[in-house]
């Protein structure tokens, strides 16, 4: 039987990439079905500064 170079580097492709695609199929079949719950909160101090509505009288606390 005579063995053609373009013939083996086709097979010892596929075998190759059927080697990393075993370990590809194996982490999508074991991955969760539903996807994990998310919050995103976003914070905006819609433009009013602390300093702004600060009682007369009253001292604001120096912060470090």
């Amino acid at each position: 039987m005579e063995l053609k170079r373009r013939d083996f580097l086709k097979a010892s492709s596929l075998g190759a990439g059927s080697l990393l695609l075993t370990q590809f199929v194996n982490q999508l079949h074991a991955a969760p079905k539903t996807r994990p719950a998310r919050v995103l909160f976003f914070v905006q101090g819609n433009g009013v500064y602390p300093r702004d509505i600060q009682p007369q009288g009253i001292e604001r606390l120096k912060t470090p």
